[in-house]
């Protein structure tokens, strides 16, 4: 599904407004990497950075019936219905909200 990017909306963190800025990547072999951008790709680029381990999420993704599947390394497990919108990847949250990523 390629390489994706988005900002979600402001979340109070610590007393303040904070925007959570997210990329994805989904490879052909079904690899899938989550996080920062800068994190994302110096772990593709096998680099060591400033940015800690834990900034970027690696698992597998599937698609079943319009539904993204996501296992991640770390045991968790996604389900998100998606749809590509033009040059935009739609998803819905937990709480039934579109989140929106766009082509990188």
């Amino acid at each position: 599904m390629g390489y994706w990017y988005g900002e979600s909306i402001p979340i109070p963190i610590g007393g303040r407004m904070v925007n959570s800025r997210f990329t994805y990547l989904f490879l052909d072999s079904g690899q899938m990497y989550m996080g920062p951008e800068a994190a994302l790709e110096k772990a593709l680029e096998g680099q060591q950075g400033s940015a800690s381990d834990s900034e970027v999420r690696t698992g597998t993704w599937t698609v079943e019936d319009d539904v993204l599947l996501v296992k991640w390394d770390n045991g968790a497990n996604t389900k998100r219905r998606y749809r590509i919108n033009a040059n935009a990847l739609e998803m819905l949250n937990k709480k039934g909200k579109v989140v929106t990523a766009y082509q990188r």
